[in-house]
């Protein structure tokens, strides 16, 4: 006989009392076993031949007759629903803008809002995509806790919002 990678034989039990025989029969790949003779997740091999593969969806982009199984969209559509941010650097963010923070939370340690709240992040008053040239002016700029930085932002959405 043969040895199971978990132990004791490819036709018998192993000693987790899981049958390793099955799995290989089925044509499961033997990487789903570990040293302790669980599979994924803490599965044994009877656990995982049992479960059965997810369903494929349509993709949830409009005309699209793509099928998914893991997220709503296809590898095509994903990144057009989502959206590709950039880096932080490629938004604005780069080391004068947190070198200017960093001198707008000195000046202004806490929140200019609520009065309450140590100040943890900078805000431009004006969004950066409605105003580009006022990203560097101290006056477009307010210190936030983090509360009010997500209300302002939530606002900031629904009064400009995207078409």
């Amino acid at each position: 006989m043969k040895s199971c990678p978990v132990g004791g034989s490819q036709s018998g039990i192993s000693q987790e009392g899981v049958s390793c025989g099955i799995s290989r029969r089925l044509g499961r790949p033997s990487n789903l076993s570990s040293a302790n003779g669980r599979g994924r997740r803490g599965m044994s091999h009877r656990m995982l031949e049992l479960m059965p593969m997810a369903s494929k969806k349509p993709c949830s982009a409009h005309g699209c007759c793509q099928y998914v199984v893991n997220s709503g969209f296809c590898t095509q559509h994903a990144p057009q629903r989502w959206g590709f941010r950039g880096s932080a650097s490629a938004r604005g963010y780069d080391r004068p803008w947190r070198e200017l923070s960093e001198r707008k939370r000195a000046v202004n340690p806490v929140c200019e809002h609520c009065h309450a709240a140590p100040a943890d992040c900078v805000d431009h008053i004006v969004p950066i995509r409605v105003r580009p040239s006022s990203r560097m002016s101290w006056g477009n700029l307010q210190s936030l806790c983090q509360r009010c930085h997500d209300l302002k932002t939530a606002s900031d959405r629904s009064l400009y919002s995207r078409a």
